[in-house]
């Protein structure tokens, strides 16, 4: 008996930094509150992660993407779906400062304090991005140029 394989879901999450070492993550317009993510989205098919991150940071929070650094591979049980969702999630550097597009209702700069700071994470986020990010010695950031 063969096992049914559940569909996969491929998303590319940006890790943007502030000048004092925070992380942003976001929360997205509808979804239960303050259920924070980080900004990104689907990788459309025939899209690499880059063209996905470029897309979805211009889409969630007007700024361009000037480069991106492998930071992990994350995967979990997508909530709204029956779906696997694998993540792949990147150090980036912007250019702009990021303001809530359409999709977006809030933006948060989480610290490695994040634990106590009142706000519930997606799984992914909380459960794994969040504490790799803030357990391993973190090199200089990269910053927002304005």
């Amino acid at each position: 008996m063969n096992p049914v394989l559940k569909p996969t879901i491929i998303k590319a999450g940006a890790l943007i930094f502030d000048e004092h070492d925070r992380v942003l993550a976001v929360h997205k317009r509808g979804k239960p509150p303050m259920d924070l993510i980080v900004p990104g989205g689907k990788v459309e098919a025939g899209e690499t992660d880059e063209e996905a991150l470029r897309r979805e940071l211009q889409e969630e929070l007007q700024v361009e993407l000037r480069s991106a650094t492998p930071f992990g591979r994350f995967q979990a049980q997508a909530i709204y779906e029956e779906a696997l969702l694998v993540m792949h999630v990147y150090r980036v550097t912007i250019d702009g400062v990021p303001v809530p597009g359409q999709e977006i209702d809030q933006l948060v700069w989480l610290d490695d304090n994040y634990v106590n700071s009142g706000y519930q994470f997606a799984s992914i986020l909380g459960q794994q991005i969040l504490p790799k990010l803030f357990t391993q010695a973190m090199p200089l950031n990269p910053h927002i140029a304005l």
